[in-house]
C-alpha cells in the first residue's frame, strides 16, 4: 500500500514537472530578456510570436514585438495613459 502510494506521488510530481516545463518555454517565446539589439527570433531560434517583449540595453526601453515590428512601450508613468472604463 506504502509503495501504491508512492507510485501515486511520483507520477503527480511527473506531471507537474512536465506542466513547469511547458510553462518555462511558454515563458521563453515572449520573455526574451535583455539585449543591446532587437531580437530576430526567439531563445529557442524560432519565429518571433506577437506579444514577445525584450529590454534594450542601449536605449533602456523595453519593446514589445507587434508580428511586424518592435514597439517601444511606456517607460515611465508620465508617458502612460489612463482611461476610464
Amino acid at each position: 500500500m506504502a509503495r501504491l502510494a508512492l507510485t501515486a506521488l511520483e507520477a503527480a510530481a511527473a506531471v507537474s514537472a512536465a506542466a513547469a516545463a511547458a510553462s518555462y518555454a511558454s515563458f521563453q517565446r515572449y520573455f526574451l530578456g535583455a539585449a543591446a539589439v532587437a531580437p530576430t527570433v526567439d531563445l529557442a531560434g524560432n519565429a518571433l510570436v506577437a506579444g514577445a517583449v525584450y529590454y534594450n540595453t542601449v536605449s533602456g526601453t523595453s519593446f514589445v514585438w507587434d508580428g511586424d515590428s518592435w514597439e517601444a512601450t511606456s517607460t515611465s508613468l508620465a508617458d502612460a495613459r489612463v482611461t476610464a472604463a
